[in-house]
């Protein structure tokens, strides 16, 4: 678990959920770990050691927007 997971995490596809309007709107976006190789590389590098607890940082919104369209 931990930094595996994080590798992992590089070669799988992720879903993205936005909603509005009390859920009456919902958005589905998918981005492949390959996209996403920047933050999970940036996540290895500062992944505390000992690990002591889920340690994971979000993708930023507004990328997922831009490089993840809707389906």
């Amino acid at each position: 678990m931990g930094a595996e997971t994080i590798a992992h995490d590089m070669k799988v596809g992720h879903l993205f959920f936005d909603h509005a309007e009390n859920l009456r709107k919902v958005n589905l976006r998918y981005a492949h770990g390959s996209q996403l190789k920047e933050f999970f590389q940036k996540l290895l590098e500062t992944y505390p050691d000992p690990y002591c607890q889920r340690y994971r940082r979000s993708i930023p919104f507004g990328w997922v927007k831009k490089m993840a369209p809707c389906s």
